[in-house]
C-alpha cells in the first residue's frame, strides 16, 4: 500500500512538473515580414492571445499592420490609406503608435491621425486633428493622446474620438510630449518631454512639472521613453540622444531614487530602447553603426539585460552582415523578450519587419552572437520645478476616410535555410555596387578589369578607363550559392567643371562652396532633370529643369562635407552635363 501511495505521488509530481514546463515554456523564433519594397517599422506590442501586432508603413507612405501569433506565425496583415487627404494637407498614414483596446481592436496614434479598427484591422473611424501625437493610452471612459500643438500637450477623447478636456504648457514654445503612462494605485498621469516630467491627476490638473537635469546639465533626449517600474508605484525613465542613454527611476513626488548612464563601446550612433524586466531587472536594445566580420558598416541590433544594479547578465547581437535596426523592446508574458525593428538580411526586397522572440537569457533560435558591454555606471540625474500645467482650449478634430485591404506581402522563418539569390545594380556616376541579393551570407565580386575582386557587400569601384566590363557578383548561404553578370558601360563622370562635354552651356560657381552652388545656362530653355549623388551613390538631390536661361540655385547645405557627382539628363534620357561639386 505504501508503495503504491508513493508511485501515486511520484505520478503527480511529474505531472506537475510536466505542466508548469508547458505553461511557462519560452518560445524562441525569428521572423520577417513585407513586401518586395521598404517597410519602415514604428511600432509593436503583445497582444492579448500571447501574439504581436507589428505596426509601421511602406515606401509607398500607406499605413502597415501585421498580427503574428505567440510562435511569429502571420494571421492577417492590413495596409490603410487616406482617401480624403488632401483635404487635411495629409500625405500619408505612416502609423506611429499602437495599443490594443479593451474591445480587443487597435487604436492607431499618427501625428494629427487617429485610427480605431476592429480586432481583424477593419476600420471603424478614424479622424483627424489640428495638434499631434506621439503615444496613446486607453482609459476609463475614453482615450489619451500625448503630443504637441505647439507646445507640449496631451488631451482626451472619448471612445468615439470626440475631444473631452485638453491640457498643455504655455512656455517651451516646440516642446512635445514623447510618452505617457498612468500609475494604477493613484490613477496620476506621468508625462516625458524632451527635457521635463508632468504629472497630473486623472482630469489633466496639474500637480507638478519638473526638469531633468543629468549631471546639473538639461537634458537633451529626443527618444524619451517612460514606464510603470516592476513595483507598480514608482517609475523609470530613459532618455537617449543618439550617443548617450540614461535610465532613472523616481517617485511620485518626482524624487529620483535610482539612476545610471551607458555610453557606446563602438560604433558611432545609438538608437536606444529600454523596457523594465522581471525582479528589478533591465533589457535594452540598441543600433549601432559598426562591421560585422568584416563586411561594410551598417546598422546592427544589439541587446542586453541587467540586474538590478546595472550588471549585465547578458549581452547578444542579432540579425546578418547587412543592415538590421530596432525600433522597440518588450518584457513578454512568458518571461522571454521580443525586440521588434527591420533587416535587410531576411528579406524578399528591402528593409522588411524583423521581430525577434528571445527566452529569458536572451537566447534566441538562430542568427546571434555576443558582444562586451560594461557595467552601466552611477550618474547624477535630478528632477527640478519646472511651471504647471493649465486647462487649455479644445483642438479641432474632423473624421477621415481611411481604407483598409489585404497587402501582398509574405513572412519568412529567419532561421531556416532559403537558397540565395544574386543581384545588384552599378551606379555609374560613384561607381558604387548597390547589392540587392537576398538571403547571402558572403559576397564575391569581380569587376572584369583585371583587379582585385571584392568580398564586400557593397564595394565602391572606379574603373580607370571608359568602357564595357563584365562585372559579377556570386553570393553563398549555408543552402547554396548563385551567381549574375551584368554589362557596364562606364562612363568617365569625374571630368571637372571646366571641361565638361556637353549639349548644354553650363558655368558652376562658387564651386568649392559651403554647400550652396549656382549652376548657369547659356541655352535659350533648359528641359530636363538635375540628379547629384554623393560618393556612396546615393542621390541626395532631384531637380526638375523647365525653365529659361540663367541660374539655377541649388542648395545642398544639409549635406556633409565632401565630393558630389552631378549629371543633367534630357528629356529623352540622354545625359547632357555632368560634373563634380566639392562642399568644403
Amino acid at each position: 500500500m505504501k508503495i503504491k501511495l508513493r508511485i501515486i505521488k511520484l505520478l503527480i509530481v511529474l505531472i506537475y512538473l510536466f505542466s508548469s514546463n508547458a505553461l511557462f515554456a519560452q518560445n524562441t523564433f525569428q521572423h520577417s515580414y513585407g513586401t518586395k519594397a521598404d517597410e519602415i517599422p514604428n511600432n509593436f506590442i503583445q497582444t492579448t492571445d500571447k501574439g504581436f501586432a507589428l505596426l509601421g508603413s511602406t515606401d509607398d507612405n500607406y499605413g502597415y499592420l501585421v498580427k503574428v501569433d505567440s510562435l511569429g506565425n502571420k494571421m492577417w496583415s492590413k495596409e490603410y490609406s487616406i482617401s480624403n487627404f488632401s483635404t487635411y494637407n495629409l500625405q500619408s498614414l505612416v502609423g506611429g503608435n499602437l495599443i490594443q483596446t479593451s474591445d480587443k481592436g487597435y487604436l492607431v496614434c499618427d501625428a494629427h491621425t487617429l485610427m480605431k479598427t476592429d480586432s481583424l484591422g477593419a476600420v471603424q473611424w478614424a479622424k483627424y486633428f489640428s495638434a499631434y501625437f506621439n503615444k496613446v493610452l486607453e482609459v476609463q471612459g475614453g482615450y489619451i493622446l500625448a503630443g504637441s500643438n505647439g507646445y507640449a500637450m496631451f488631451i482626451k477623447i472619448d471612445f468615439s474620438g470626440n475631444v473631452l478636456w485638453t491640457s498643455s504648457s504655455l512656455n517651451n514654445s516646440g516642446d512635445e510630449m514623447l510618452d505617457i503612462i498612468q500609475l494604477k494605485y493613484d490613477s496620476c498621469f506621468y508625462l516625458i518631454a524632451q527635457n521635463r516630467i508632468i504629472k497630473t491627476d486623472k482630469h489633466g490638473n496639474s500637480i507638478w512639472s519638473k526638469y531633468i537635469y543629468i549631471n546639473s546639465s538639461l537634458s537633451d533626449g529626443v527618444n524619451n521613453q517612460i514606464y510603470v517600474d516592476s513595483d507598480g508605484k514608482s517609475i523609470d525613465g530613459f532618455l537617449t540622444n543618439g550617443t548617450s542613454n540614461y535610465w532613472f527611476n523616481f517617485d511620485s513626488s518626482g524624487t529620483v531614487k535610482e539612476s545610471l548612464f551607458f555610453p557606446l563601446n563602438s560604433g558611432y550612433e545609438s538608437w536606444a530602447y529600454f523596457v523594465p524586466g522581471i525582479n528589478n531587472s533591465k533589457i535594452f536594445t540598441y543600433s549601432v553603426f559598426d562591421t560585422v566580420a568584416g563586411h561594410s558598416f551598417n546598422y546592427h541590433i544589439f541587446s542586453f539585460k541587467t540586474d538590478s544594479l546595472g550588471n549585465i547578465k547578458w549581452s547578444k547581437r542579432i540579425g546578418g552582415p547587412k543592415e538590421d535596426y530596432p525600433i522597440g523592446v518588450l518584457q513578454t508574458n512568458d518571461k522571454g523578450i521580443a525586440v521588434f525593428g527591420a533587416t535587410q538580411n531576411f528579406s524578399d526586397g528591402a528593409d522588411d519587419f524583423y521581430l525577434t522572440k528571445m527566452d529569458s537569457m536572451g537566447n534566441s533560435s538562430c542568427n546571434q552572437d555576443t558582444f562586451h558591454i560594461d557595467k552601466l555606471t552611477a550618474i547624477a540625474i535630478t528632477l527640478n520645478n519646472d511651471n504647471v500645467f493649465n486647462k487649455t482650449s479644445t483642438p479641432i478634430d474632423s473624421s477621415l476616410i481611411v481604407t483598409s485591404s489585404n497587402i501582398n506581402d509574405t513572412s519568412f522563418n529567419d532561421c531556416s535555410c532559403y537558397t540565395p539569390h544574386a543581384d545588384f545594380f552599378y551606379n555609374t556616376i560613384s561607381g558604387y555596387m548597390q547589392d540587392s541579393s537576398t538571403w547571402a551570407s558572403h559576397w564575391y565580386w569581380s569587376f572584369g578589369d583585371g583587379t582585385f575582386d571584392s568580398t564586400t557587400i557593397s564595394p565602391t569601384h572606379q574603373y580607370a578607363d571608359t568602357g564595357i566590363y563584365n562585372v559579377c557578383l556570386k553570393v553563398k548561404n549555408a543552402c547554396g550559392e548563385d551567381s549574375i553578370c551584368k554589362t557596364i558601360d562606364y562612363q568617365n563622370p569625374t571630368l571637372s567643371v571646366k571641361n565638361i562635354t556637353n549639349s548644354y552651356s553650363i558655368n558652376v560657381y562658387p564651386n568649392p562652396s559651403s554647400g550652396t552652388f549656382n549652376f548657369h545656362f547659356d541655352d535659350t530653355y533648359i528641359k530636363g532633370e538635375m540628379e547629384i549623388y554623393n560618393m556612396m551613390g546615393k542621390c541626395v538631390c532631384n531637380e526638375t529643369l523647365r525653365q529659361a536661361q540663367g541660374d539655377i540655385r541649388i542648395d545642398l547645405s544639409n549635406q556633409p562635407a565632401g565630393i558630389y557627382l552631378y549629371r543633367i539628363i534630357s528629356e529623352n534620357g540622354n545625359v547632357v552635363g555632368n560634373g563634380k561639386l566639392v562642399i568644403e
